[in-house]
């Protein structure tokens, strides 16, 4: 019976028994199995594999800008003077899409309450910057740099991982 005293702590016979039958407990790996499960265990991989998804999303919501949206409207005002005083309603719904040559078109319809009386209307437009945000080159920007970010993650994540399977493989 061995027992060791520590200043806070004491460690009894069973303790040590157990920790040598924990490890007298083996597993067999083969070469690519141990590679494999340190590629996975790996930090550095791990976040390199977060940065790709994260870089992923990016590319998404860079794209989604030029998605069909659908937009509601709501709108309620009061108006009168001395005699009369009246309010009024509008509710009415937007299709829009943004273009990569940079317009941005929409068309909806639209209904008006005001003073008892109800209307119906379409609304459309389509709005072309002249300057500001004019050509294919500097709307599609976003997406372009989102597209090189995820290559680039995606080249790291892939040097992350043969530099540490030749790692795993020659003991560096």
């Amino acid at each position: 019976v061995i027992a060791l005293v520590c200043p806070t702590t004491t460690v009894s016979a069973a303790n040590l028994i157990a920790a040598e039958q924990i490890s007298q407990a083996s597993i067999s790996l083969t070469l690519d199995q141990a590679i494999k499960l340190a590629l996975l265990a790996n930090r550095s991989i791990v976040t390199s594999r977060y940065s790709m998804d994260n870089q992923r999303f990016s590319l998404e919501a860079a794209k989604s800008e030029f998605d069909v949206k659908i937009l509601p409207l709501a709108g309620a005002g009061f108006q009168g003077t001395n005699t009369d005083r009246y309010g009024n309603l509008g509710l009415g719904l937007t299709v829009q899409k943004k273009f990569d040559w940079g317009a941005t078109g929409s068309v909806g319809p639209n209904v008006l309450w005001s003073g008892g009386d109800y209307g119906t209307g379409m609304n459309m437009s389509l709005k072309q910057p002249l300057l500001k945000g004019f050509g294919k080159d500097v709307n599609d920007d976003r997406i372009r740099n989102a597209v090189y970010s995820l290559d680039a993650s995606g080249r790291t994540l892939a040097a992350l991982r043969l530099l540490q399977g030749r790692g795993s493989l020659f003991g560096h």
